[in-house]
């Protein structure tokens, strides 16, 4: 039962002490959460334990040496100490201030309370040296009040609320109205100090000089300060416990100040003014409000580098973003390309499939005229002027069988029958038919380079024919006088694939050309259906190959065809350099 009640008490293990000046455990990357839990808790237990055996040393220091009437009396040096552990206060109390402005946590305002009142009255405490009993009040009424308000705190954990004009002003009236109520009670304790009990167990004067009082405190100051060790206690207690469930050093630091202010109060019952216990409380308080603004000092720092920290992370993560954004604006832009080709795709499959079965209805009567023509050609009873119609009627009847062949071939599915085929002889054959004297009067030089390690690949001779002459003839096409056509073989062995290169010296094609030539019926040319470069790469493709295509306008086109020696997927390292990829068709730039 006593467990549980224990466990109910605050805070909550999610419940930081201050909201915006936190410092946790976690915090430390280099050593586990339980060795740093320990060494914080030794530092803390190392601290207490020092001051406490200082605080029994100078009491047994006394009894052996029997030194009661020492007393070293120097109220500027007591001025200078309270003044210093005053002013460090009120710095605390600003801090504090800060964060329950920024946050609203009601715990941090009645921490801003704590820390004014014991500089207020601390304040008032060292010049009030005329008045040996406002003198010794305003002390203990310092550590009751701070104490009362360090316990109060432990009570009134409130959870955020959002933020909004209203409930800032009401934090800054909290405060204003505190600080008010701090002060009217300081100054009405000195208008009115003459109705308090005396401070000492000897009756003087209510106006003695200080340094002229001497003896031990009354029982109503050893009842302020004792009440003033229990809750200072209990709140040091709660605020460890706080870092235990939390690990939230500030509980910790706040903790172990309230620890020594129990110390501080505790001992004060054994001193008498001036002696030495009473100078030493002295000098451990300016030590402990200065580690206390140390230790939020500490906690500010950890703060804003945490800050720090997570803005450099945000803006990582911006930059990420964007870059997303790109790569997801790029890629929804190529899908609707995709979609507007896919649908233009299935949209020329059906007008293609009717087209092919048209072309072949077509092919017949063509074949019929043809024949046709070519008997009537061979008589010679008709006039010279009918010789010359027939045979532009034959002439455009070629062509006409010429176009419907090609589409033919691009629409109707391949059949192929592959054999082992050396592929340099291949191109041998193919040079042989389009070298003819009108390319050698047009000044066309082929320039041949073979390499002998060709290994023989699985092909259909005729189909791959077909591609050899359908690049060269274009490569001759875009030549009109004066002009090289490169082909070159070689065998790339680390990637296991035999390459072909045309190259030409023709007029070339512009980028945006470049883009469209693989487009079924785009052609530049006036005569022909544009299905050329379509039917390549169909053939290339059904051999498991690739096309690499390149072009600048007037200085040529560079036509590359690898064909892998063993069935085998395109390695990677094909892909350099390359803008776009459609199928097996590789543009490069």
């Amino acid at each position: 039962m006593l467990r549980n009640r224990w466990n109910l008490l605050p805070p909550r293990d999610d419940q930081p002490l201050l909201k915006y000046v936190v410092f946790r455990l976690e915090d430390f990357e280099d050593i586990s959460l339980s060795s740093a839990r320990k060494r914080f808790l030794l530092s803390t237990a190392g601290i207490l334990g020092f001051v406490v055996v200082i605080s029994l040393t100078l009491p047994l220091l006394k009894i052996v040496f029997h030194s009661d009437d020492i007393r070293w009396i120097n109220p500027s040096t007591h001025t200078l100490l309270e003044t210093s552990g005053s002013l460090i206060s009120i710095i605390i109390a600003m801090i504090l201030s800060w964060e329950y402005l920024a946050s609203g946590k009601t715990n941090v305002l009645f921490l801003v309370y704590a820390f004014f009142a014991i500089s207020v009255l601390d304040f008032f405490h060292a010049f009030s040296d005329y008045s040996h009993n406002l003198f010794v009040w305003y002390h203990s009424a310092s550590a009751l009040m701070g104490a009362l308000f360090f316990f109060c705190s432990m009570f009134v954990f409130h959870d955020d609320r959002p933020d909004s004009d209203h409930s800032v002003w009401i934090r800054r009236f909290s405060i204003f109205s505190g600080i008010f109520v701090i002060l009217l009670f300081t100054v009405l304790f000195s208008a009115y100090h003459s109705f308090v009990p005396n401070v000492l167990s000897i009756s003087l004067q209510q106006q003695i000089n200080v340094s002229m009082a001497k003896g031990r405190f009354s029982a109503s100051i050893y009842a302020v300060n004792y009440a003033a060790c229990v809750l200072y206690a209990l709140s040091g207690i709660l605020l460890v416990r706080g870092f235990l469930k939390t690990n939230d050093v500030m509980y910790l630091i706040f903790g172990t100040s309230t620890l020594l202010f129990f110390i501080s109060q505790l001992f004060f019952a054994f001193s008498e003014l001036w002696n030495p216990m009473w100078w030493y409380w002295h000098i451990v308080k300016a030590v402990l409000f200065s580690g206390l603004l140390l230790g939020l000092a500490y906690g500010f720092t950890k703060t804003f580098y945490r800050l720090y920290v997570s803005r450099m992370r945000l803006a990582e993560l911006l930059d990420n973003i964007k870059e997303k954004n790109l790569e997801i604006e790029k890629a929804y832009v190529t899908l609707k390309e995709t979609q507007k080709y896919l649908n233009e795709s299935e949209k020329l499959a059906s007008i293609g499939k009717m087209a092919a079965m048209m072309a072949h209805e077509i092919r017949n009567p063509l074949g019929a005229i043809a024949n046709s023509v070519g008997v009537l050609k061979k008589y010679s009873l008709r006039p010279e002027e009918n010789t010359e119609i027939l045979s532009l009627v034959e002439d455009e009847m070629d062509r006409l069988n010429k176009l419907t062949e090609d589409f033919l071939s691009f629409a109707k599915p391949s059949h192929l029958r592959k054999n082992k085929t050396d592929l340099n002889t291949v191109l041998v054959e193919t040079l042989s038919l389009l070298k003819t004297e009108k390319t050698k009067s047009s000044g066309i030089i082929f320039q041949e380079s073979f390499a002998p390690d060709i290994p023989p690949l699985m092909l259909d001779r005729n189909h791959i024919k077909q591609v050899f002459i359908n690049i060269l003839m274009n490569s001759l096409q875009s030549i009109s006088q004066d002009g090289v056509i490169t082909i070159l073989t070689r065998y790339r062995k680390a990637e296991d694939e035999v390459e072909i290169t045309f190259a030409d010296t023709g007029i070339g094609m512009t980028e945006d050309e470049l883009t469209k030539v693989f487009q079924p019926f785009y052609t530049t040319k006036d005569k022909g259906l544009g299905l050329g470069l379509n039917i390549i790469h169909k053939i290339v493709k059904e051999h498991g190959g690739y096309l690499l295509l390149s072009s600048r306008k007037g200085e040529g086109t560079e036509i590359k065809l690898s064909f892998p020696a063993c069935r085998k997927t395109v390695s990677p390292q094909t892909l350099d350099n390359v803008s776009e990829l459609s199928d097996n068709i590789l543009i490069k730039d």
